[in-house]
């Protein structure tokens, strides 16, 4: 196995880590009169528990990649996982899930405030494609030589 390919194996594992830990990172800010508030991508939107489960799918290709292990089904498996958990984070962002809400221990009442996309949500984004780009590279070859 090739250096090169092994590098791609630490890369893809590296992506991995980043989906694992990213979506629990804050994705969104309202600016308030009161305050800043914050949410976290698993705050905001309960589906993106799925990210860091595709996260651990990546990590551990990653490792089986750079350990020389199968690199065809690692390879696979990393690009289909990075794939989905990048389409799932790009949906989050354009389609923010979270609005302000005023609460005061009663009834909650709606609050027009812009919502921002902080960096972790399109480093989420950006750590998927790059586990598709790099897993993509050893499956092809394992395709290629197989």
């Amino acid at each position: 196995m090739s250096v090169a390919t092994r590098m791609m194996g630490v890369v893809t594992a590296l992506a991995g880590a980043a989906l694992i830990v990213l979506p629990f990172a804050t994705w969104y800010v309202a600016q308030l009169p009161s305050g800043d508030e914050r949410a976290s991508g698993i705050d905001a939107a309960g589906e993106l528990w799925l990210v860091p489960a595709l996260g651990a799918l990546v990590l551990v290709s990653g490792i089986g990649i750079a350990l020389g292990r199968a690199p065809l089904l690692a390879g696979t498996t990393a690009v289909v996982a990075g794939g989905l958990a990048a389409a799932w984070a790009a949906v989050n962002i354009a389609r923010i899930p979270v609005g302000a809400v005023l609460d005061d221990g009663l009834d909650p009442v709606p609050v027009t405030a812009d919502v921002d996309v902080v960096v972790a949500a399109p480093l989420t984004a950006v750590a998927g494609a790059l586990a598709v780009l790099a897993a993509g590279v050893v499956a092809l070859r394992g395709w290629v030589s197989s």
